[in-house]
């Protein structure tokens, strides 16, 4: 399932060039040596969340108490709702699988991108995922936040694990969902600043990401600082990674200025000299 959402994911953003009916070499540039530091930093953090995951042993608490919830989180505080539930499936669905298998299949229409282009697409938006789901993987480890509806006691009426309660934070739905919207949006503009569909890319895109964050509260999965700092580490990595092949690419174009990517215990210092 995670090696599928990863490849229908990658091409997500191929349709929407299609539609756009220009012609324009991509602002990004790949590079052998420095997306190998980059992919493999990537799949590293991703390896060290399933891990985590995998090993991790949480320390349950036998009480929850809603006092002990902050102000700002603690109005969202309800029961499973499988209606919203499948709500926010469905619009997670939307934004990273079903229109993603379709965009794929239009992307073979299209003349203007050169399979180049589309492999250098596609490795942004692996990094970017695995840069994501790693992230957030190895914070849910760390915090073990109870969701929402554990406040509610017996919730063995739907299939899950039990340390899946105690993984609230940050919301890996929503972080998914804004990894996508703000990779979607972010390539697409810079491809095709003039293109009349910018803005809509961008509010559709937003919409879905917005949609399931919403639908992750309602359902009582989670709080409201779960998906916004979901939110913000989806969009730090599906606007971050594409922003460093930007810079490859310009780095291209002129050889005074320099890219070094260097790793580091807490993961990749980057330096640009021009």
């Amino acid at each position: 399932m995670v090696l599928k959402r990863i490849l229908f994911s990658a091409f997500s953003v191929f349709f929407l060039f299609s539609a756009s009916n220009l012609n324009a070499e991509i602002p990004f540039k790949k590079d052998a040596l420095k997306d190998g530091i980059i992919f493999t930093a990537g799949a590293a953090v991703f390896t060290a969340g399933m891990l985590m995951d995998e090993y991790v042993e949480f320390d349950y608490p036998e009480v929850l108490d809603k006092d002990d919830i902050n102000p700002l989180d603690r109005w969202s505080v309800k029961g499973y709702s499988k209606s919203f539930g499948y709500a926010g499936n469905i619009s997670y669905g939307a934004g990273v699988l079903l229109a993603p298998e379709l965009l794929f299949s239009c992307s073979y229409l299209n003349d203007d991108i050169s399979g180049q282009d589309l492999v250098t697409i596609g490795l942004m938006y692996v990094e970017s995922f695995l840069y994501t789901k790693g992230t957030v993987n190895i914070i849910k480890n760390i915090v073990q936040r109870p969701r929402p509806y554990a406040y509610y006691g017996d919730v063995d009426f739907f299939d899950e694990s039990v340390k899946d309660r105690y993984c609230s934070f940050p919301s890996g739905h929503t972080s998914d969902a804004f990894m996508s919207a703000a990779f979607t949006t972010y390539v697409f503009h810079e491809c095709f600043p003039e293109s009349k569909w910018c803005v809509p890319v961008g509010i559709a895109s937003y919409a879905i990401a917005g949609s399931t964050a919403a639908f992750r509260m309602l359902s009582g999965n989670h709080f409201l600082t779960d998906v916004l700092g979901g939110a913000a580490i989806g969009t730090l990595y599906g606007i971050g990674i594409p922003y460093l092949h930007k810079l490859m690419y310009k780095k291209s174009l002129d050889s005074s200025s320099t890219l070094q990517i260097t790793p580091v215990p807490a993961g990749l210092n980057f330096t640009v000299r021009f």
